[in-house]
């Protein structure tokens, strides 16, 4: 069975990103500056990070716990990276940069969307899992100086990516973000009756 970092991949997301998603919600350091801006470039940290995790999996809320934000946004970029098929699949990809590219706006957001719809559904748990915890963060926007152009620069390719990389989809990368950062602004046009915009944490009308 394929594994990502250490854990196996089954037809759902491992448990391994639901404890990080819900660390990442519930970390003091949500409001500390650049808590994704600044995330660790260090590969040893995360790479024993991991090694931490998969040793002591019974125990990994208590792991995961004493592991400072900017190391869990790492170890949740490294995972997301790793997916053999991403969040938003590769089939998926060229549909979503399509419907991008459209001029007219409401054309964009009604294709976009209607392509969202067509997103298997651990797949789309998963996204809703993110955006959620990324709005949640920008609650915090005034302490933590991240914005959603920040947040989506980090995670932009990490959820939607092509198959094979060339001149032309390096170009998009760009467009990508801007893909994600949209889904931040306008979360309550793409994700309606989808997010709980009731309790606060999902914010919508954001400033890119």
């Amino acid at each position: 069975m394929k594994k990502v970092l250490g854990f196996c991949l089954t037809n759902e997301f491992p448990v391994i990103w639901a404890q990080l998603i819900f660390a990442l919600r519930s970390q003091p350091l949500v409001a500390t500056p650049g808590m994704y801006n600044l995330a660790s470039k260090n590969d040893e940290e995360v790479k024993r990070l991991i090694k931490d995790l998969e040793r002591d999996r019974k125990n990994m809320p208590k792991v995961i716990s004493n592991i400072p934000s900017h190391l869990l946004s790492s170890v949740l970029r490294r995972f997301l990276d790793k997916l053999p098929n991403p969040v938003i699949p590769f089939s998926i990809y060229q549909l979503l940069t399509t419907a991008a590219r459209l001029s007219d706006q409401t054309d964009k957001e009604t294709k976009t969307r209607d392509v969202l719809q067509q997103m298997p559904s651990p797949n789309k748990q998963m996204l809703l899992d993110l955006i959620d915890l990324l709005l949640y963060v920008l609650r915090f926007r005034t302490s933590n100086k991240e914005s959603p152009k920040s947040l989506a620069a980090f995670f932009g390719i990490s959820i939607l990516r092509p198959k094979h990389y060339n001149n032309s989809t390096l170009e998009e990368v760009p467009l990508v973000c801007e893909v994600l950062n949209s889904f931040l602004t306008k979360a309550d046009v793409f994700f309606e009756g989808e997010l709980d915009f009731e309790d606060g944490a999902s914010n919508n009308k954001l400033e890119s």
